[in-house]
């Protein structure tokens, strides 16, 4: 973590004292200042932050308000139009973002996301707050507003992601999180985080499985406590009785009765019989 020079502390809390005793009548106008709309009590302004770091303060950044710099009028909110990461100074980087182009236009979405970061810690910062743990109220607000996954971040590839994971449903983007960082982790944290799941989830390959116990089958049970007494007891029966001997358990083999088939006489052939009957009464004759 960078440790930041005492004077810079100083001055935010003396400009935040001031405040409350600013000038209503000064309002700065010009072609550099335009705006925007009203929003949760504030006025919302798009300005050239070039222009501003030339003619008012060096230091400005992205955005600010009337508790962080002393010629923002009350109830103001300036947002830059131009991120200005050529305009780097030793000491006072108006600029750390991830960008496309040097000094690209902002994006909606990354003006939406600081206009609502600078609301925030305005707010806080009129409660007593000092700027410091303000300015982390407004990065948190960033992230739970959710058009940009990185406030830091305004890339096209960093607003992509930030609307695919709009769709996500909250399980999802939660493993995407994960996934990602584990994916920065290094090669052999890698290795040592696998082992051990393999070895919560019982897929280590070097660890002998028991073998699973061997039941006895049913048909085994069955042969043994009823079909073996049973053929047993048929073994001794007398030939003579045959198939209706009596069963172990007491009772009578019952045979149903077998019903004779009606004997079908064959079929004649009545012109044959007809012709043989004509020739026996013609030799009786």
């Amino acid at each position: 973590m960078v440790q930041r020079d005492r004077m810079w502390s100083v001055l935010e809390r003396v400009i935040q004292h001031r405040a409350k005793d600013k000038d209503k009548s000064f309002v700065p106008k010009g072609a550099w200042k335009k705006f925007v709309r009203k929003q949760d009590g504030y006025k919302v302004y798009e300005v050239d932050g070039t222009w501003v770091r030339t003619n008012l303060c060096v230091y400005f950044g992205h955005g600010g308000h009337e508790k962080v710099h002393e010629f923002i009028p009350k109830g103001e909110i300036w947002i830059s139009s131009h991120h200005a990461k050529s305009e780097q100074e030793p000491g006072l980087s108006p600029c750390d973002c991830k960008l496309d182009s040097p000094n690209q236009k902002v994006s909606k979405e990354w003006f939406d996301s600081c206009a609502l970061h600078e609301i925030t810690e305005c707010n806080h910062m009129k409660k007593g707050m000092i700027f410091t743990a303000a300015h982390q109220k407004g990065l948190q607000a960033e992230k739970d507003l959710g058009v940009l996954l990185n406030p830091h971040d305004d890339t096209a590839a960093g607003r992509a992601k930030a609307k695919e994971a709009e769709s996500m449903t909250p399980y999802q983007q939660g493993y995407a999180d994960r996934m990602e960082k584990l994916a920065m982790l290094p090669v052999e944290a890698k290795h040592t985080l696998w082992k051990a799941l393999k070895h919560l989830l019982g897929m280590n390959e070097q660890k002998a499985q028991p073998a699973a116990p061997q039941l006895p089958s049913v048909s085994a049970g069955y042969d043994k406590a009823v079909a073996a007494p049973v053929k047993q007891a048929q073994s001794v029966v007398p030939p003579e009785l045959g198939s209706d001997a009596m069963l172990p358990w007491g009772h009578k083999k019952k045979t149903p009765p077998v019903q004779e088939q009606p004997k079908i006489p064959p079929k004649q052939n009545t012109v044959a019989a007809l012709e043989k009957g004509r020739k026996k009464k013609e030799s009786a004759k």
